[in-house]
């Protein structure tokens, strides 16, 4: 019979397996369903034309970026771009959401040691937001979401290495993100109204509404730096001492 340790390692080698299989077989399924299209105007045609097919080929291109650590604003930005504002927030959310837990996990189980190696290496006294973490898991996981103190894709991989559970991980991210993931899928909704005016594919709704969606941009941008100053100095409560200071103390 095996033993506990045993156990635990058969279930380590499991999981690497199946996430090696799931990050290959998502890109192979992508590279198959976008074949032929080369050029930017392709793409969101093809979207547009394809809303269900493009909705599952945006989630699975959007989770295993997320693990290749490809800055998830682009996403965002064509998602806004492609769909309705609630859809492509909808989508966008999924995504995220999936491949944030998936990076979590290849953290824990396939990079660990290099993941610790690497933070440590960067923030020499990372050890202080993981001991606050272990605290108050939901509280500081939460608040690192919505600030912009850590960039969100190595937040990812550093949470995984951290001492934080996998439910409190899943869930506080999941509605941590939520108010960037909106932000940036409307500046992507813009910018794709304000092409197609100056295109002229669309009449101009009037500069009344032209200038409140871009006035909307600035508004919301200006909130999303407020909750980060507000949210920076809760996470630095929590801890006793300043996170900027914590995260430019480099080894």
């Amino acid at each position: 019979m095996a033993t506990p340790q045993e156990r635990r390692q058969l279930t380590k080698s499991l999981v690497r397996l199946t996430l090696l299989l799931v990050l290959v077989g998502t890109a192979i399924a992508l590279t198959g369903m976008l074949h032929g299209l080369r050029h930017p105007e392709d793409w969101l045609q093809w979207f547009e034309d394809n809303p269900k097919e493009g909705a599952g080929v945006f989630i699975l291109g959007y989770t295993i970026s997320t693990v290749l650590l490809v800055p998830g604003v682009i996403f965002n930005l064509f998602a806004g771009m492609a769909f309705s504002l609630l859809w492509g927030s909808f989508c966008t959310w999924v995504g995220t959401v999936l491949g944030q837990t998936l990076a979590f996990l290849t953290a824990r189980y396939l990079l660990r040691e290099l993941v610790v190696s690497l933070t440590s290496e960067r923030y020499s006294a990372w050890s202080a937001v993981d001991e606050a973490i272990s605290r108050e898991s939901w509280k500081v996981v939460s608040l690192l979401r919505l600030s912009i103190v850590v960039p969100y894709n190595f937040l990812n991989y550093m949470l995984g290495a951290s001492s934080v559970g996998f439910v409190q991980y899943t869930v506080a991210s999941a509605l941590g993100v939520i108010p960037s993931t909106i932000l940036f899928v409307y500046i992507g909704s813009i910018t794709r109204d304000i092409g197609r005016v100056l295109s002229g594919d669309v009449p101009v709704a009037g500069p009344l509404g032209l200038f409140v969606g871009i006035v909307g941009v600035f508004i919301l941008l200006g909130v999303a730096w407020h909750i980060a100053r507000i949210t920076k100095s809760a996470i630095s409560d929590v801890m006793g001492k300043d996170l900027d200071h914590v995260l430019e103390e480099e080894g």
